[in-house]
């Protein structure tokens, strides 16, 4: 663990940027990810709306993507889940010209996604967590965020970061690490699964979900000075 930890300080020591971009990916984009195993562990009791393909029907909006639980546009969410694992791999271990460009078109579609809904939807572009009871107003966040995300990927995508930075693979120690956080979803399973919908074991394991991905991503690291 002190080596992981040891690691990502070297990286934002070396490559400011770089350390940059992970963790803003990580914020943009690991909702996937958790949407995708809170619908799989919380059942169908589970309401989920993704405002990927939302748009105005006369005055009326309506989400294009959605379900309870596993049921609905749920392979849709899946497909995007692993998509953005992936390259949130790739981005942590495989900083190179190909990932580079994959994520920028990546960006680029969510970023012209986003302008586009909160032209649509101006101040109702809104949105709530129910479980935490946070109510964010996207229509300035969301083209903001993925604004900012371009900014950093083209001053990226012009820098060789493989340069200054040695990248082997995963040792043994990361490797059982990571087992470890892998034997974390029965607990969180459970949470989810007991109590109320929204409730307290809810809030708790949203919050174990969060903690668990963060960790995941710090256990990716394995990063040394280029000898």
């Amino acid at each position: 663990m002190k080596s992981i930890f040891a690691s990502i300080k070297f990286l934002w020591l070396t490559d400011k940027l770089h350390f940059f971009v992970i963790a803003w990916f990580v914020l943009l984009y690991s909702w996937m990810y958790r949407v995708a195993l809170r619908a799989i562990m919380d059942g169908s009791e589970f309401r989920w709306v993704n405002l990927l393909n939302t748009r105005m029907l006369g005055e009326e909006r309506r989400a294009l993507i959605g379900g309870n639980g596993m049921d609905g546009h749920f392979i849709i969410i899946a497909v995007l889940a692993l998509f953005a694992s992936a390259l949130m791999f790739l981005i942590i271990r495989r900083p190179d010209t190909f990932t580079k460009a994959v994520f920028t078109g990546w960006i680029l579609v969510f970023l012209t996604h986003q302008i586009t809904v909160a032209t649509q939807l101006g101040t109702d572009y809104v949105v709530r967590g129910d479980t935490i009871g946070m109510e964010l107003p996207f229509y300035i966040i969301g083209p903001a965020q993925h604004l900012l995300m371009l900014v950093c990927a083209l001053f990226w995508i012009r820098k060789d970061s493989m340069a200054a930075l040695y990248i082997p693979p995963l040792d043994a120690e990361r490797r059982k690490f990571l087992w470890r956080l892998l034997a974390c979803y029965p607990v969180i399973f459970l949470l989810f699964r007991m109590g109320v919908q929204n409730g307290l074991t809810d809030v708790v394991g949203i919050i174990l979900l969060y903690c668990q991905t963060f960790l995941l991503v710090f256990g990716l690291f394995s990063f040394t000075r280029n000898s």
